[in-house]
């Protein structure tokens, strides 16, 4: 009997080391997963799901053209799999080449991206090819394959003279999407939008129609749905004297349905209301966060509820969410109990000291958890520019930029219904590797967890800037997930 227990156990010790895992998800901090690694800059990046626990994720690929002595711009994709096998060739697929905006930061990228519903995305953005036109609006479907769909180079969405950027997409539910953008072609910056269909085609008028053509700029447009295959578009609007937030509901068939040029969701005069966020209500309305500088000039952050007829709710001009030093970069995410949750960061601290709250608000207007929220992460160094996702059980995941060690990290939270913290205190490390890591982004894994991907610094020395991801599961672990094994 002993000596076959000692055989049965050199076996599996012969099984396990000969073994290697095929692919999966990396369960180091400091190691994570490569999605782009490559010369020059990888950045930004986009991640959606892919609808079966993995992501797909949108990255603008920096490369020197030898012929222009010029740098030019890529679109590039690629998927990980829910066991973070890689799933499309190693560099990723190439959506578009040279025509890239090279206009963008990390909190706004010159594309925008969202799940097609079938394990794919659409992606639409900023595109520079019909020089000396400095912008137009093109867009690409591509399926869990990684195969685009529509007319290679991308579908045009807007092509017309003048400045059109700054692209926001939503899907429209039959496998199409519609896309907003800030447009100059009447000369200030207006607001347009056109749906495409599954195919690509445009559904509207040629080059989209006007969502708000008001006096003055009409700016950062920001979108969701309104679950009829048509959306609601919310933006900055300077038709006043300062900055105000308006709102407009775009029908299925391209027709506004509420007020010509937007409903105003505040109307304040001496302050600015900007930086919107949205999410949608689930009643055909939508939730609507801002950046609001009413209360001496400090910045806070207000939120108001617009219903499906286009009458705003709640509290005139909003519902304070945070009164408290320097609230800012508003982030939506809506519950199936027809709430939402808003994530911030503020200097509540102390100045210089950014952390990263949140709050969750009843159809009702009512907060629900402590006033002023409740502290996603405290820790020292600054928190930044978080992202966030719903957990599926009517809680939030949260990722963002970590100062606490040094440039920056990437740490992540999950909050329930009820505002409980679920994961480590002031948030578990995702990536802690070498030099900086920024602009973070989270696609649900459909479990409770997130996958978040940034923009990783820790190869600038010799590749440049890359992109890296990692899976965090519902219970705030670093997943090992074996997907086969070869026995020598």
């Amino acid at each position: 009997m002993a000596r076959t227990r000692r055989a049965v156990l050199s076996l599996v010790t012969w099984w396990m080391l000969g073994a290697p895992a095929l692919a999966q998800w990396s369960p180091d901090p400091t190691l994570n997963n490569p999605v782009a690694v490559a010369t020059d800059t990888q950045s930004p990046v986009v991640a959606v799901s892919d609808g079966a626990g993995g992501a797909i994720f949108l990255w603008r690929s920096e490369r020197f053209d030898i012929n222009t002595f010029t740098f030019v711009y890529d679109l590039r994709a690629q998927r990980i799999s829910a066991a973070g096998l890689v799933q499309w060739a190693p560099a990723g697929v190439l959506l578009v080449s040279d025509s890239v905006s090279a206009q963008a930061t990390l909190l706004r990228p010159p594309f925008s991206a969202v799940p097609d519903g079938s394990g794919g995305a659409i992606v639409a953005w900023r595109d520079i090819r019909n020089v000396p036109d400095t912008g137009d609006i093109f867009a690409q479907r591509i399926n869990g394959a990684g195969t685009p769909l529509w007319t290679a180079g991308g579908q045009a969405v807007a092509v017309v003279a003048a400045l059109q950027q700054k692209p926001v997409v939503v899907g429209d539910g039959s496998g199409g999407a519609v896309v907003a953008w800030e447009d100059s072609r009447n000369g200030p910056r207006d607001i347009f939008a056109q749906r495409v269909d599954a195919t690509g085609a445009a559904q509207w008028a040629a080059n989209g129609v006007a969502v708000s053509a008001a006096a003055g700029d009409q700016l950062l447009p920001v979108v969701t749905s309104d679950g009829a295959g048509g959306a609601v578009v919310a933006w900055n609007d300077n038709r006043g004297s300062d900055g105000e937030i308006f709102a407009q509901k775009m029908l299925a068939a391209g027709t506004p349905a509420w007020t010509a040029d937007g409903v105003a969701i505040t109307a304040l005069s001496g302050s600015i209301q900007t930086r919107p966020a949205i999410a949608t209500d689930n009643s055909g309305g939508a939730f609507v966060a801002w950046e609001d500088s009413r209360n001496a000039g400090d910045n806070d952050v207000y939120a108001r509820r617009i219903a499906s007829s286009g009458t705003p709710q709640w509290a005139l001009d909003g519902v304070q969410i945070a009164g408290t030093a320097n609230a800012t970069f508003p982030v939506l995410v809506a519950d199936l109990l027809g709430a939402m949750i808003v994530v911030w960061t503020d200097e509540r601290n102390g100045g210089g000291n950014t952390d990263v709250f949140a709050q969750r608000v009843d159809a009702g207007g009512i907060v629900q958890w402590a006033a002023n929220g409740v502290s996603v992460c405290g820790a020292t160094g600054g928190q930044f520019f978080p992202d966030a996702v719903t957990d599926g059980s009517n809680g939030v995941v949260i990722g963002w930029q970590d100062g606490r060690t040094d440039a920056g990290d990437v740490f992540a939270q999950r909050l329930n219904v009820s505002g409980t913290a679920l994961w480590s205190l002031d948030g578990r490390p995702v990536s802690t590797a070498a030099d900086a890591q920024g602009g973070v982004t989270v696609a649900p894994d459909g479990s409770g967890g997130g996958i978040f991907a940034w923009a990783d610094g820790r190869n600038s020395t010799t590749t440049g800037i890359d992109v890296f991801a990692a899976h965090v599961d519902g219970s705030g672990g670093l997943p090992v997930t074996l997907e086969s094994f070869t026995i020598e």
